[in-house]
């Protein structure tokens, strides 16, 4: 299991004793992170260190794995970066035998920690997810994650939130018990996050981005092996929208599939099996509304409806039952075929304004954007 080590400040010395520590002997990065001027004192801290330094410049995928780092010699390896370049750099490392360590720059998404990469088999084909290197330490330094660009940050909250829809997914297959007993320690991280009370300014305080970075890493290690515990029929979703080319952020689109499940959910009562669920659509709708995601998901909402009129993704759409069929979820006791898609965005449309327009909402809308 990585460990993660969350601190404040970040500095040339801080990286330098951490390298020696951990005896990491070569640093890969991206080259959003060399280009982007918000980086400057990150990238004058990589170029002051004693080992080589490599920008990863070329497309990441599983076509040219086999070529990436071939004539570098490391024995363990820094990750400078995020999403892509981390599952990249994970199955390199797996496939060489070799360790590797997370400094993280961004919150896209929760597999950082994990023990598999989702990558494309070649430029614009479709993604594969495989076992790869599990982590030694994930390093995340508030004063390198407040640079990101908010983006990043509400994909990373939208993958948190869509967690809520996993719990009730993992009900079709999984005792109760089970859940508890796994899911302990994540979910006292995602409450922390999404409902306990706490007062943040903006996306780039301290205290969220602390509670954000501890959630998705709770997540990320329960996925040592695969990512079965931490994606249903929300990612089934998001699948079939990057499939036919929707340009949106990946937290955007499992936030937008864990919406289209908890309301499919919420119209089909038999699916609970007479049992009470600990998350609905209401409580979906309250965190978006709470967090001020309702511009941005009724925007992506727009965009999809916009896209249904493009035959292959209203074909991707109709076939999500058959999408996978091994991953037990809402798809395996819905027919994706009987959804009128078009109904389904314009009522989530509706109720997010609705939700935001009442005054007896529960959760209080704290974050002062």
């Amino acid at each position: 299991m990585a460990e993660l080590i969350f601190e404040d400040h970040f500095s040339r010395s801080i990286l330098s004793k951490l390298i020696a520590d951990h005896k990491i002997d070569r640093i890969v990065t991206s080259g959003f992170i060399m280009r982007d001027s918000n980086y400057g004192s990150l990238k004058k801290a990589l170029k002051k260190q004693s080992i080589p330094v490599d920008t990863m410049n070329r497309a990441m995928t599983l076509s040219n794995i086999d070529t990436a780092l071939k004539d570098k010699q490391f024995r363990h390896i820094l990750v400078v970066g995020g999403g892509r370049l981390v599952d990249y750099c994970k199955l390199i490392c797996s496939r060489r035998n070799r360790d590797l360590s997370i400094l993280l720059t961004n919150l896209s998404n929760d597999g950082f920690a994990s023990g598999c990469s989702a990558l494309p088999i070649k430029i614009g084909g479709d993604f594969e997810t495989i076992k790869s290197r599990v982590p030694k330490n994930v390093f995340a330094f508030y004063e390198v994650l407040s640079l990101m660009p908010k983006a990043f940050l509400v994909s990373g909250l939208g993958e948190c939130v869509s967690k809520l829809q996993v719990m009730e997914d993992l009900r079709f297959e999984h005792s109760q018990r089970m859940i508890d007993k796994l899911f302990c320690q994540p979910l006292e991280s995602l409450f922390d996050l999404l409902f306990r009370d706490f007062t943040i300014h903006n996306f780039s305080d301290r205290e969220f981005v602390f509670r954000l970075t501890k959630a998705l890493y709770q997540y990320s290690n329960l996925m040592r092996d695969g990512s079965t515990l931490c994606s249903r029929s929300e990612h089934e979703f998001e699948k079939a929208c990057t499939m036919s080319g929707i340009e949106l952020r990946h937290g955007t689109l499992v936030l937008i599939g864990a919406l289209v499940s908890m309301h499919i959910r919420d119209s089909q009562p038999s699916l609970y099996e007479g049992r009470r669920p600990s998350f609905t659509y209401d409580t979906l709708l309250k965190v978006i509304v709470k967090f001020k995601l309702t511009k941005h998901t009724q925007k992506a909402l727009q965009k999809l409806i916009k896209n249904l009129s493009d035959p292959v993704f209203s074909k991707n759409l109709q076939t999500l039952s058959n999408l996978r069929p091994d991953r037990i979820g809402l798809w395996n006791f819905v027919d994706s075929q009987k959804i009128n898609w078009h109904d389904q965005f314009n009522e989530m449309h509706q109720d997010l304004y609705e939700m935001k327009s009442s005054p007896k909402r529960e959760l209080l809308d704290v974050l002062d954007m």
